[in-house]
C-alpha cells in the first residue's frame, strides 16, 4: 500500500492511501487483455487459429512483437505463468513495454514469485529507454523503498521524467512532492502547477479527492 508523501495537519484527518503501483500492475493486465482482444479476438474459427499458430511460430523464432502478442493472449486467457514466460523472452530482447509489464508482474506476484527487487530491475531497464509508465513505477519504488533503498530525490527525478511525457499520475506525485518538499525543496507554486496540469479526465473521484487534500492543507508536513 502506497501512501501520500505527506501527513494531514491533525489526527482528525486520516492519511489517504494510494495503492498506485499495485493498481498499476492490475491495469497492466487489463491493458494486456485489450491488446490481446485486438490480436486474438477469441473466436475459435480456423482463420484466427491459423493466425495464432503462425504468431506462435514467429515467437519461437525470436520475433519480439509476436512474443509480446502471445504474452497478451495468455494473459487474456488468465494463463499468467505462460504470459510471464513470453514476457521474459520479449523483455530480454529489450522491448521496453514488455520490460515494464514484466516488472509489474514481479511487483504484484502475478504469474511469478513476487520480488520487488526483480521488479525494480525490469522497471529500470524500461525506464532507461524512456518508457513513461516504467519511470513512474520505478519512482514509486524509490519513494517507498520497495526493492531498492529509499531515495526520494531519485523518485522526484523519475516522476519528472514521466510527468514530462504527460503521465498524469506522475504529474500528481511530482506536484505533491514539490508542494510538500518531499525529495526536493518545497515549492508550492511548482507543486500547484503540476497538480493542475494532470489530465483529470483519466482519473476517478478518489484521485480528485487526493488533490483536494493537498490544496486544502497548506501546512501539511511530510513524513520524517
Amino acid at each position: 500500500m502506497t501512501n501520500l508523501p505527506f501527513n494531514p495537519p491533525n489526527s482528525s484527518v486520516p492519511t489517504v492511501p494510494v495503492p498506485v503501483v499495485v493498481v498499476l500492475a492490475i491495469v497492466a493486465f487489463l491493458g494486456f487483455s485489450g491488446f490481446a482482444y485486438i490480436l486474438v479476438n477469441g473466436n475459435e474459427n480456423a482463420a484466427n487459429l491459423g493466425k495464432f499458430k503462425q504468431s506462435h511460430r514467429f515467437a519461437e523464432r525470436g520475433d519480439v512483437e509476436s512474443q509480446f502478442g502471445l504474452a497478451s493472449h495468455y494473459s487474456f486467457s488468465e494463463n499468467y505463468e505462460e504470459a510471464v514466460k513470453w514476457l521474459h523472452k520479449a523483455a530480454e530482447q529489450g522491448q521496453a513495454e514488455a520490460q515494464f509489464w514484466l516488472g509489474a508482474c514481479y511487483y504484484s506476484g502475478t504469474g511469478v514469485r513476487q520480488s520487488h527487487s526483480e521488479a525494480v530491475e525490469w522497471f529500470c531497464k524500461s525506464a532507461e529507454q524512456g518508457y513513461a509508465e516504467a519511470q513512474f513505477a520505478l519512482g514509486n519504488c524509490y519513494f517507498n523503498g520497495e526493492g531498492v533503498s529509499e531515495d526520494k530525490t531519485e523518485a522526484v527525478r523519475l516522476f519528472r521524467q514521466s510527468a514530462e511525457q504527460e503521465n498524469a499520475e506522475a504529474q500528481f506525485w511530482l506536484g505533491a512532492c514539490y508542494y510538500n518538499g518531499a525529495g526536493t525543496n518545497e515549492d508550492k507554486t511548482e507543486g500547484v502547477k503540476w497538480l493542475r496540469n494532470r489530465d483529470m479526465s483519466m482519473h476517478s473521484f478518489h484521485s480528485v479527492l487526493l488533490i483536494t487534500l493537498v490544496l486544502a492543507f497548506p501546512k501539511i508536513k511530510r513524513k520524517p
